[in-house]
């Protein structure tokens, strides 16, 4: 159960950091659009 959590808890930490990066980078580089 608590390995569990352990790989969820990664999981959304990777999730977050790439959505973070993604906006960061956007951002930066300014709207596509």
């Amino acid at each position: 159960m608590v390995e569990g959590l352990e790989q969820r808890a990664a999981e959304l930490t990777v999730s977050v950091s790439d959505f973070i990066r993604m906006t960061l980078l956007e951002a930066k580089n300014g709207p596509r659009r």
